[in-house]
């Protein structure tokens, strides 16, 4: 049995909308700074960390989802 498409819209939001504002609304502030984090620009030190941030979303997203369906698949 399938869910709702409202019943989605979370999924949707933590899987793409959370790392999406992650890059597109910060990268923006952050490319005038002349910031350093262990050698590394700030800009490409948050790129790396939104690599891990949109892992762990949909990691959550996944885990959530299975739960919630049990067995029965």
């Amino acid at each position: 049995m399938r869910e709702p498409a409202a019943g989605q819209s979370w999924r949707v939001a933590v899987g793409l909308g959370v790392p999406f504002c992650a890059i597109v609304l910060a990268i923006p502030f952050l490319g005038g700074t002349r910031m350093t984090v262990a050698a590394f620009p700030l800009p490409v030190f948050w790129m790396f960390c939104c690599f891990i941030l949109a892992s762990l979303c949909m990691a959550i997203v996944w885990t959530l989802s299975d739960r919630r369906r049990g067995d029965d698949g």
